[in-house]
């Protein structure tokens, strides 16, 4: 388990599924993601099956509080061994839970284990430039914009940009909360 200051990353669990389904099939989120179908219950499961199979992909499940309760889900995925490199992807599932700097945290948990535990060198993202509070929570884990990917996406009914941004190992601020790992 990855330790923040408010938030705990622990592996996924197929009894968490469902929940990652609702979520997703949530329109606000999806709004924030680039991806715009209904998921199934079926598909999520054919992906978990992947999931535990990959080499390139890690995914956390995020929790708060005690009892710890599930808010969200984070991984580093397409993860390129020889350059040591990644892109990351996280979703805080419920609106109350948003906007509270649990992400953030939860952020600054994954970024820790990429560079420190794993030795990545670059790790990046891909958000909707109008993505304004996830934009300044990257900033603040040090991710810098690198560029846009101008009508990369067609998403209800038009082409939307967006916004390339990375952190390096070596060039990252250091990022809040204290990393500490913890056997569960």
């Amino acid at each position: 388990m990855l330790i923040g200051d408010r938030v705990q990353l622990r592996g996924i669990e197929r009894a968490d599924l469902p929940t990652f389904v609702r979520w997703m099939n949530d329109p606000a989120i999806r709004g924030l993601i680039a991806r715009s179908s209904p998921l199934s219950m079926a598909e999520e499961e054919r992906w978990f099956d992947a999931l535990l199979k990959s080499t390139t992909d890690v995914v956390f499940a995020i929790q708060t509080g005690s009892p710890a309760r599930m808010i969200g889900s984070c991984g580093l995925h397409k993860i390129d061994w020889k350059n040591r490199n990644c892109a990351v992807g996280i979703v805080i599932g419920a609106d109350a839970d948003r906007g509270h700097g649990l992400g953030t945290d939860a952020m600054a948990c994954l970024l820790r284990h990429a560079f420190d535990d794993l030795g990545l060198y670059r790790v990046e993202l891909e958000v909707f430039p109008d993505n304004a509070a996830a934009l300044a929570s990257y900033t603040r884990c040090g991710f810098v914009v690198e560029g846009t990917r101008r009508g990369a996406i067609f998403k209800k009914g038009a082409f939307k940009d967006l916004v390339l941004m990375s952190v390096l190992a070596s060039a990252r601020k250091p990022a809040p909360g204290k990393a500490k790992k913890r056997k569960a």
